[in-house]
């Protein structure tokens, strides 16, 4: 994402989990990831990221990954059951 052309931090970011599979994951996997995100700080800006997911499984594991890195980014991070509302909180 951060290597496309048209990239530039604070850009608004969907991610549609909604095929995920997280139930391998640990929580010590979650904080990694959440790890990841805070080292690219700088490279997501003032952005919003919202996540869509369709399962309770990554609803929670979503919010313990935004709760891992919410003091760490500059960044507001939403979990959606729908596209539709991501989308419109997105471009609110």
């Amino acid at each position: 994402m951060f290597a496309h052309e048209e990239w530039k931090p604070g850009t608004p970011v969907l991610h549609d989990h909604t095929d995920l599979n997280s139930a391998p994951l640990t929580v010590d996997d979650i904080r990694g990831i959440a790890q990841l995100c805070a080292e690219r700080r700088d490279k997501f800006g003032v952005a919003k990221v919202a996540i869509v997911v369709s399962r309770d499984l990554e609803f929670g594991l979503s919010r313990t990954w935004a709760a891992f890195v919410e003091d760490n980014w500059d960044v507001s991070a939403n979990i959606f059951w729908s596209r539709e509302e991501a989308i419109t909180w997105l471009t609110a």
